[in-house]
C-alpha cells in the first residue's frame, strides 16, 4: 500500500467491519505493530495516533468486555483524522481522499466534489475563528473540513460514517484511486 492511497482507502472503509486483513497492510505501511490497531484484550474504543504522520484513527470492537480476544473481522474503523497544518508536529504527508488538494482546495472546489455543505460556515463563524464545514455523502460518509485562515487549503480533515457499522465491500470512490 502506498502512502498516497491511504486516505481513499480509509474513506472507503470508514464505518465498516471485515477489514482485518487491510488493517494488517495499513499497519505495515504506517510502520505500526498490528496489535496497536487491534489490541488484545479487545477494547471498546482504541485511538491510534501516528503523530509523525499527522494521522489519528479510532477503532471500535463490539465484543469488548465480553471476550478477551475478539473476532478480528469485527473491528470497525469509526474515525480518521488528518492533521495537515499540525504546528510543531509533522502533517499528513500523503494525498487526501477524492483528489482533494490540501493546499489549494476552496469551499467552491469541495462543493463541486461533494455537494453543498450539510453544516456550512457563516460569516459570523469565520469572524469567531470557526472554519469547519461538514459534508455528508449519500451513503452516510461524513467529511469535516477545517479550512485554513484564508479559506484556501485544508488544515484538518475528519472522516466518519453516520449510522450503523456495515460490512466492507470493495467499491470505486469517485475522484479516488482504483477499486478500494
Amino acid at each position: 500500500m502506498d502512502i498516497d492511497d491511504i486516505a481513499d482507502q480509509l474513506l472507503a472503509r470508514i464505518g465498516c467491519f471485515d477489514i482485518a486483513q487491510w488493517l494488517g497492510e495499513l499497519a505495515r505501511t504506517l510502520e505500526l505493530e498490528l496489535i496497536e490497531l487491534m489490541p488484545v484484550p479487545v477494547v471498546e474504543s482504541k485511538v491510534v495516533t501516528v503523530a509523525d504522520r499527522g494521522l489519528a484513527l479510532t477503532l471500535h470492537h463490539p465484543h469488548a468486555g465480553y471476550v478477551e480476544q475478539g473476532d478480528p473481522a469485527r473491528w470497525v474503523l469509526t474515525d480518521a483524522e488528518f492533521a495537515l497544518a499540525a504546528g510543531s508536529q509533522p502533517g499528513w504527508p500523503g494525498a487526501l481522499p477524492l483528489g482533494m488538494d490540501k493546499r489549494n482546495s476552496t469551499r467552491e472546489s469541495i462543493k463541486a466534489l461533494l455537494g453543498e455543505a450539510t453544516t456550512p460556515i457563516t460569516p459570523s463563524d469565520i469572524a469567531a475563528g470557526e472554519r469547519r464545514e461538514t459534508y455528508v455523502m449519500n451513503d452516510g460518509r461524513a467529511l469535516e473540513v477545517t479550512w485554513s485562515r484564508t479559506l484556501t487549503g485544508i488544515d484538518r480533515l475528519h472522516l466518519a460514517r453516520l449510522g450503523r457499522p456495515m460490512r466492507f465491500a470493495p467499491t470505486r470512490i469517485e475522484g479516488g484511486s482504483d477499486e478500494l
